[in-house]
């Protein structure tokens, strides 16, 4: 376990440094973690029906992962996932829960 930490520690600390390159070194993969993760957040926060959030978290996972270039982004886009669903799962979306229930679905289905 403190591998882990430590290994993530590391890539995290890698990331922070590439990020301060004047391209934008973003991936698709970070991307979409960002997108999915804020949809996510968002559907946990409103209470959305549990087993169709799981669904959407597990499909975002699949598309991230199949957008990734290796492994390293692969670790850093489940990073930013994570992150951005904690946070987000701790407000409500902007356009407040009923207008975001109402969407939830279609977005869901894009994930297709």
């Amino acid at each position: 376990m403190t591998r882990f930490v430590t290994l993530t520690l590391s890539l995290v600390a890698l990331m922070a440094s590439a990020a301060g390159a004047e391209e934008d070194t973003r991936t698709q993969a970070a991307e979409w973690a960002s997108r999915t993760g804020i949809i996510a957040g968002s559907a946990t926060f409103c209470a959305m029906d549990e087993e169709v959030v799981e669904e959407y978290i597990n499909k975002a996972q699949a598309k991230i992962a199949s957008t990734t270039v290796d492994d390293l982004d692969l670790v850093a886009a489940r990073i930013e996932f994570r992150n951005v669903y904690a946070a987000s799962a701790a407000r409500a979306p902007v356009e407040g829960c009923d207008q975001f229930a109402r969407s939830f679905k279609r977005k869901l289905a894009l994930l297709d």
